[in-house]
């Protein structure tokens, strides 16, 4: 359905800067595979789906940055990082679906990425767990 409403936009020519956003970590995201991860939940997915993590306030410091731009642009960390490897960093115990999910990071000579740090997936995890994100305070 994004990419739907993506080539709606570009095909209309209308002036606008779309912005392509991993998975954001904050005090106001909603639940996910991390989330249930993290709180011995049930998960459909497989311990190898992978997943590319940004932190919310991240984005809201880019912020600015964007509204210069036009264009498509790409907004995610340096490396992604499968459930299991969430697991065994943090010693959870995940309970595992079947369903395989990955993310795929775009070619980036094609679609610049506007995230401006240096920073994993982990990182990125490892921030917000220290952020003491209310979701996750079953760590």
């Amino acid at each position: 359905m994004k990419k739907c409403a993506e080539n709606l936009i570009i095909n209309h020519q209308l002036p606008s800067t779309i912005i392509r956003i991993s998975a954001p970590l904050g005090p106001t995201m909603r639940e996910n595979s991390l989330t249930k991860l993290i709180s011995n939940q049930k998960l459909s997915l497989h311990k190898e789906s992978n997943f590319n993590y940004i932190l919310q306030k991240d984005i809201l410091n880019s912020f600015n940055s964007f509204l210069k731009l036009s264009g498509v642009f790409d907004f995610y960390s340096t490396q992604n990082i499968t459930l299991n490897e969430v697991a065994e960093k943090f010693n959870l115990k995940g309970k595992y679906g079947d369903f395989i999910y990955k993310t795929y990071m775009e070619d980036t000579n094609k679609i610049r990425n506007l995230y401006p740090f240096d920073k994993t997936s982990l990182q990125n995890i490892e921030i917000f767990l220290k952020d003491k994100v209310p979701i996750c305070n079953k760590l």
